[in-house]
């Protein structure tokens, strides 16, 4: 059975949460039960219980089954959003402990990036704007803004990118064991 093609039904008559539960850890028990409480048959196929979702009636019983279980179902999909946390929370926590610099800052370093990037874009506009309105300046100066906001954010964007991918690329080398070349 294709759970992820259930789920995007089940998403479509408005169930996003069962949709979305189904390709996660406990999720494709909850699709066979769906699936059985859908068509009565508990090896049915993925066409059956679309051509059943697709029938009013079918889409209801989906309903009537998400609010029977919807206890367990909120609590597998907390359960997963619990664990996807916990692994980026570990992960930060490695590299905040990284005797590598870039490493250990390259958050920060984004976030100081990303606020000179707003302050520029703002000085950018700021400063055209008042030129025109109170120095004097010919008004096509503000036809220039979009490609003056775009190198900035360019240049700006280039940086970040490129922080980024290092780390990845030295994360990734930190958590190879076999790799001693790469320092912490």
């Amino acid at each position: 059975m294709d759970l992820d093609t259930i789920g995007k039904a089940l998403v479509d008559v408005g169930l996003p949460i069962l949709g979305g539960l189904l390709p996660l850890p406990g999720g494709a028990a909850f699709g066979s039960a769906l699936a059985g409480h859908l068509t009565g048959a508990q090896d049915a196929k993925t066409d059956d219980v679309l051509a059943a979702l697709a029938n009013p009636d079918g889409a209801l019983r989906a309903k009537e089954f998400y609010y029977q279980h919807e206890q367990e179902i909120l609590r597998i999909r907390a359960n997963a959003d619990l664990a996807l946390v916990q692994t980026v929370n570990q992960t930060m926590q490695v590299e905040a402990a990284s005797e590598y610099w870039l490493t250990a800052n390259w958050r920060g370093l984004d976030g100081v990036l990303l606020g000179v990037s707003v302050t520029a874009t703002v000085a950018v506009v700021l400063i055209s704007y008042c030129g025109v309105i109170f120095y004097g300046v010919d008004q096509e100066v503000l036809s220039y803004i979009p490609s003056m906001l775009g190198a900035v954010s360019t240049v700006l964007g280039v940086l970040a990118t490129v922080v980024g991918i290092h780390n990845f690329f030295h994360g990734k080398a930190l958590a190879d064991p076999s790799n001693t070349a790469v320092t912490k």
